[in-house]
């Protein structure tokens, strides 16, 4: 089958646009994967700050807690 000649040319003025387009396909799922990853790890780390300087105020509270219990226990026994 003898294919038309305006069909060959179609395709050599067209490749750029369809070699671009495959391109740009690729390079954003890359760019999304990659993007995914460092989003992650980045969330990860914050999420861990935080957690952190909750747990700190947590244990800050309890020490209160346990030295104003221990006040009024010494202020009942008199």
């Amino acid at each position: 089958m003898e294919r038309d000649i305006n069909e060959v040319f179609d395709e050599i003025a067209l490749a750029e646009n369809r070699y671009q387009k495959i391109g740009f396909t690729r390079g954003f799922s890359l760019g999304e994967e990659t993007g995914y990853k460092e989003g992650y790890a980045l969330g990860l780390q914050r999420g861990a700050q935080i957690a952190s300087e909750i747990g700190f105020y947590k244990g800050f509270a309890i020490a209160w807690m346990i030295v104003l219990e221990g006040e009024e226990t010494a202020k009942q026994r008199y």
